[in-house]
């Protein structure tokens, strides 16, 4: 995954296991220009069974909250309302991902089982 991450690195810093606040967080993406004003916090998780995606999802949202994750990038300058937190849970070749863009937000969820 980080390398294909990496491509984007012209326009984001990209830092892996970067140490953060409580924590480390799996991937930082911290933008360079304000042409690109997202920035990513990237976790994830791998689960032997499916009936814990969504369980996983939601506990991996609250440790990217709970480890303060974002002082990093609030420390860069980066707008809260800005920072998209990103959970992948894997099972094999199946991907389920959870994105939450702002604190209060009602995560979304989707599933891919490709």
């Amino acid at each position: 995954m980080f390398g294909l991450i990496a491509n984007l690195r012209n326009v984001y810093e990209i830092r892996s296991n970067s140490e953060a606040e409580y924590g480390r967080a799996d991937i930082l993406m911290i933008p360079k220009t304000r042409k690109y004003k997202a920035a990513y916090i990237i976790e994830f998780r791998s689960i032997t069974d499916s009936a814990d995606a969504q369980r996983k999802t939601d506990d991996t949202r609250m440790q990217i909250n709970e480890k303060e994750y974002e002082a990093v990038l609030k420390n860069a300058g980066v707008s809260l309302d800005t920072i998209r937190r990103l959970a992948i849970i894997l099972l094999g070749k199946k991907c389920w991902s959870g994105l939450r863009f702002v604190p209060d937000q009602k995560p979304d969820f989707t599933i891919n089982t490709r």
